[in-house]
């Protein structure tokens, strides 16, 4: 795997399509239109002897008995990104008569947040200017207690998820039957959807929707009415050529001084460390400690 080194730059995207989107739309997230692939659980199943006899009974569709290496559907919708949950296009929230919507995308357990080995599912909108409310509609894969808080988290970035802003949203599901939320402007209780909103105001923001906890969370909607921006032209506007702080080896981007970030060419975040494992050929941004970024093209 050959790494070539493109020059250190910032990011200026040019938007084509706003004046043609002067009202700012409904941008849904919607579990029930999402197709499982052929090795899903909700497809393919998963063989299981739960009355220990001795007899192995398949499961799959609405079944409850997925375990946590079946969230693996990950993809793109209507502008999204989703990663690491299950995707159950027909399933309802535990309890019914149900509060929420059918179908749901269920995300991973949060895992060893503030470490090198951070896990989180999450589902991440497209580029959007002029948020005016952000609306979702969650249950619970186990019942809540006071003891046992099923959280989410709603967050956002200001420079196409390089970096994730502190000021986010800390929300939890309450009831078997589902719950829903409309986050508006002036909410004394989440204040930071006025950050959001202002942000959006002055920059091109992304938003996304995370895994909170030891706890699968189920999303089934979210819907953030802004204005959609279309990215069309990136514009390199720093040629210097920066040395960088890191090395490629077999697959491998190794910081030579303090830890590294790594992302895709749609932002997505693939990992953080002094030695991130890069999983296929393609270009990636790669963030220094020391606050250069560098574009990497790997064979």
């Amino acid at each position: 795997m050959k790494p070539k080194f493109i020059f250190q730059f910032i990011f200026i995207f040019f938007a084509i399509g706003i004046l043609a989107n002067i009202k700012a739309e409904d941008i849904i997230f919607r579990p029930d239109s999402l197709v499982p692939g052929p090795n899903s659980y909700y497809l393919a199943g998963y063989l299981l002897d739960k009355n220990n006899d001795g007899v192995m009974e398949l499961y799959d569709s609405c079944d409850q008995e997925f375990q946590e290496f079946h969230h693996v559907d990950s993809g793109e919708y209507n502008g999204f990104i989703f990663k690491r949950g299950l995707i159950m296009p027909t399933c309802t929230s535990k309890d019914l008569p149900s509060d929420v919507s059918v179908g749901y995308y269920q995300l991973c357990k949060g895992k060893n947040f503030g470490t090198d080995s951070a896990i989180f599912g999450f589902i991440q909108s497209p580029p959007i200017i002029n948020l005016e409310k952000i609306y979702i509609e969650t249950s619970p894969d186990i019942t809540p207690k006071t003891d046992r808080h099923i959280y989410y988290m709603i967050e956002y970035s200001k420079d196409f998820g390089l970096t994730w802003e502190d000021d986010t949203i800390k929300n939890e599901t309450l009831t078997k039957k589902g719950d829903y939320y409309e986050y508006l402007p002036g909410d004394l209780v989440f204040p930071a959807i006025d950050s959001m909103i202002n942000a959006s105001n002055t920059d091109t923001i992304l938003i996304r929707v995370r895994s909170g906890n030891e706890q699968r969370i189920r999303i089934h909607k979210f819907t953030i009415v802004a204005q959609r921006v279309v990215l069309t032209s990136i514009k390199k506007i720093q040629n210097i050529i920066q040395k960088p702080s890191f090395k490629v080896i077999n697959n491998y981007i190794i910081s030579e001084s303090g830890n590294l970030q790594v992302f895709n060419m749609l932002g997505q975040f693939i990992g953080y460390g002094e030695s991130i494992y890069i999983p296929k050929s393609g270009i990636y941004i790669v963030k220094s400690a020391n606050g250069l970024t560098n574009k990497v093209f790997i064979k």
